[in-house]
């Protein structure tokens, strides 16, 4: 044998070999893809079955799209994330810059719900019904109060600085959504007077425990369904613009009542000026009778001497008039004497004249 068949030989020897590892391992690498084949398989399949199960099971992407549906349907078209541009501080209109959907699709005369998207808790509240009045642009709508706004809703709405939420309808009351809520969470976030009643949901109740009131306002109680407390559910829209009406009815009220009392405090004060005049005209009319008064007992004092000096007077009078009386009867007296003696005399005179 040649050196070059040996050299031919040692080659194909080394090749075999490269040839042979080669195909060794891409053995193994074909068993261990179809072992990772394999398991993906199995994996598959189970993901299939979960997928299933997600989409057709118990609380699953279906039921869930119902229950979305359902929700949305009831809630209407919504607009989260809207910013305050400005606010008219004498009627609470305003100019919103709306974040989504955008456009906003909004037009005029629609009615909004308007939240501050503030957690309850940290002081977020309801400011009431709004209506498109004008659409500037695709993200920009101005609001005013659908219907009058007390002064103090008018600087509730002033005052708010969060970011709003607009709502096409109120939100439902629906008892599914205090179903995950912790009683902590609710005590933060309900009134006192009736977080009981959403504490009591879905309880077990014996029929002759008392049933807590819905609603102090309205009064509206629950009910025992088999056993389980469910409480009443609240017309929000409704009850809103009831509150409303009655607040726009007893403010009305309350002004026409203050309107009286100022025409009342004014006719009093018109009252007590007159009193005070006509007391001062009393206390002039008590001097001027107090002066009178003097210058009558005055007058009495000198009408009593004037009557005394008088009764003086006629007792001078009486005297006189008897003196007088007796020197006339006395001249009567010496004229009748005298008579007589000129009567004697003068047959003598008369014989004595030649």
């Amino acid at each position: 044998m040649s050196i070059w068949n040996k050299v031919f030989l040692g080659l194909i020897i080394v090749v075999a070999s490269v040839f042979f590892y080669l195909a060794t391992r891409t053995l193994r690498t074909h068993a261990s893809w179809r072992e990772r084949v394999s398991e993906a398989e199995s994996e598959i399949d189970q993901l299939k079955l979960e997928s299933e199960r997600l989409r057709d099971g118990e609380e699953g992407i279906r039921d869930l799209q119902v229950d979305v549906a359902r929700l949305m349907v009831d809630r209407g078209r919504v607009w989260q994330g809207c910013e305050i541009l400005e606010v008219d501080h004498d009627t609470a209109g305003a100019r919103v810059l709306t974040d989504l959907p955008g456009p906003h699709q909004m037009t005029p005369d629609l009615v909004v719900a308007v939240f501050e998207e503030t957690p309850i808790s940290e002081g977020g509240t309801y400011l009431g019904e709004f209506r498109v009045t004008a659409v500037e642009d695709d993200d920009i709508v101005r609001i005013e109060p659908a219907t009058r706004f007390a002064p103090e809703e008018v600087q509730r709405v002033v005052d708010s600085q969060a970011i709003w939420t607009l709502y096409e309808s109120i939100p439902i009351d629906d008892p599914l959504v205090f179903e995950d809520v912790s009683e902590e969470q609710l005590r933060a976030a309900l009134p006192e007077e009736t977080v009981e009643e959403y504490l009591l949901d879905g309880e077990a109740l014996p029929p002759e425990e008392e049933l807590p009131v819905a609603d102090v306002v309205f009064g509206i109680p629950g009910s025992i369904e088999e056993g389980v407390y469910r409480r009443a559910l609240r017309d929000y829209r409704f009850w809103f613009r009831e509150l409303h009406n009655q607040r726009t009815i007893l403010t009305d009220l309350l002004a026409a009542a203050q309107h009286d009392r100022q025409a009342l405090d004014e006719a009093l004060q018109s009252a007590d000026a007159q009193v005070e005049t006509i007391q001062n005209d009393i206390d002039a009319a008590q001097t001027d009778l107090a002066e009178m008064s003097r210058q009558r007992d005055l007058v009495a004092g000198r009408l009593a001497d004037l009557e005394r000096q008088l009764e003086e007077a006629r007792a001078n009078i009486e005297g006189l008039l008897e003196a007088n009386r007796t020197m006339a009867a006395d001249i009567a007296r010496l004229q009748l004497h005298a008579r007589r003696l000129i009567d004697e005399q003068s047959p003598a005179v008369a014989a004595s004249l030649p």
